[in-house]
């Protein structure tokens, strides 16, 4: 093998060795056998050229994917969907506006909220029935990074002083929580001040029965990102028209995708082919 010979490229810019061992272990975490994944590797890996991007790895990988199984193909792009959603967090924020509308609440985004001592911004205020829940979006780049208590409690003390303000709870009928959402994973203090403050977390792999990871797959709400031939392009031109979940796209032909958005005709047949195979 020559994996050590090809570098590529991170999104963050940072750029590592091509490993096909450590892309065929992800394979079969997602559910693939090992055959199957030592095929997909073994096509992908020949592709590869010096400076080509983590990207183009993911996409071709899950373009391959989908002709072995839809279902597995979609458990291998939800997280790596996710984290192609920065560099910032304005695209991640509408997002989780989207995937929680997706789960049944109401949604307003950026919100200048005044509490009883000063006004706050609220990147997401999402309500079902009287229960209000003040969303912090922590979106972050490395995939190792971490929120931290410091921001959990910057968070709920932000919710506290909005909750405080009679303004906001004239009827006196409202439930007020702090909510913060990432797209990696919290400290162990992060978690124990949330769990003992009644704080809601959500993150990768927390909690364990409700992580974000879950609430996409129980919702179906995955970003337009797990799409394989879903270009920068395509996608700025896509979120600006509002559409941020692959399921958005499902009622748009080829003809349409050209039509409403200038989408080349060659990327747009892809697309609309993925995005029927990817939530038939």
């Amino acid at each position: 093998m020559t994996d050590s010979l090809k570098k590529i490229k991170k999104s963050t810019g940072e750029t590592v060795f091509f490993s096909e061992d450590k892309l065929c272990e992800s394979i079969v975490r997602a559910g693939a056998s090992k055959s199957q994944a030592e095929k997909i590797c073994k096509v992908v890996n020949q592709k590869i050229q010096p400076g080509m991007t983590t990207s183009f790895v993911f996409r071709d990988t899950l373009r391959h994917l989908v002709r072995e199984d839809v279902d597995i193909a979609v458990k291998y792009s939800i997280k790596r969907g996710v984290n192609a959603l920065g560099p910032d967090g304005f695209l991640f924020e509408k997002f989780l506006e989207a995937l929680l509308r997706q789960d049944g609440y109401q949604t307003k985004r950026n919100q200048m909220m005044k509490g009883r001592c000063v006004t706050h911004e609220v990147d997401i205020l999402a309500w079902k029935d009287n229960n209000y829940y003040m969303i912090e979006a922590k979106f972050r780049n490395d995939a190792n990074g971490r929120t931290h208590i410091d921001q959990v409690m910057y968070a709920d003390a932000r919710m506290k002083d909005i909750a405080s303000n009679p303004k906001n709870n004239e009827l006196g009928t409202k439930h007020f929580h702090t909510w913060i959402m990432t797209n990696t994973e919290f400290t162990d203090h992060a978690q124990k001040f949330a769990q003992c403050g009644g704080v809601r977390l959500t993150g990768w792999n927390y909690p364990n029965r409700d992580s974000l990871q879950k609430m996409i797959e129980r919702t179906k709400a995955y970003p337009i990102t797990v799409i394989p031939s879903m270009s920068e392009d395509a996608r700025s031109k896509l979120v600006v028209h509002g559409l941020v979940l692959a399921q958005d796209l499902l009622p748009y032909t080829k003809e349409k995708l050209i039509k409403d958005f200038n989408i080349a005709p060659s990327t747009a047949a892809r697309i609309q082919n993925e995005v029927s195979q990817l939530l038939k």
